[in-house]
């Protein structure tokens, strides 16, 4: 492997953190927007308490984060397959990648065992979050020059 690769890579990586970062920010948003809209009920008692927020912020943090990085290492990787350019190549990706693998995938089993509620919140919330993680993805990442 040579430099320039490892260092798209790495590239890749960072930006797949702070897009992760963003994405955790994104699904809070998106459970507190589908809560007001009505989508569906919450499953604790008052979840417009603060404690609750940070809670969802927090303990979602470093998981976001971690695998922000590795779908960044992904999009490095498979860089000049996705179609589009700039910005739109980070949402072309995630939409596909990371919106089917970390949301379509393990929701499908939850339907399997009747967890609608869960279903609807996931699907929402990763829809949101896959569509933030890509803008900010594609706005981060350049390829470096061969």
């Amino acid at each position: 492997m040579n430099w320039k690769m490892k260092n798209g890579y790495i590239m890749g990586m960072v930006a797949g953190a702070i897009a992760g970062f963003v994405d955790n920010i994104a699904s809070v948003l998106a459970i507190y927007l589908g809560l007001i809209i009505g989508l569906y009920e919450a499953l604790i008692e008052n979840p417009w308490d603060i404690s609750w927020l940070v809670s969802q912020f927090a303990g979602h943090l470093a998981l976001n984060i971690i695998w922000g990085m590795v779908f960044g290492i992904i999009f490095a990787m498979i860089y000049d397959s996705i179609p589009s350019n700039g910005i739109a190549k980070g949402v072309v990706f995630s939409l596909i990648f990371y919106f089917l693998i970390s949301t379509i995938r393990p929701n499908s089993f939850s339907a399997a065992y009747g967890e609608i509620w869960w279903v609807k919140v996931g699907i929402w919330t990763g829809f949101f979050a896959s569509v933030a993680y890509g803008l900010v993805l594609g706005l981060l990442y350049r390829k470096p020059p061969k």
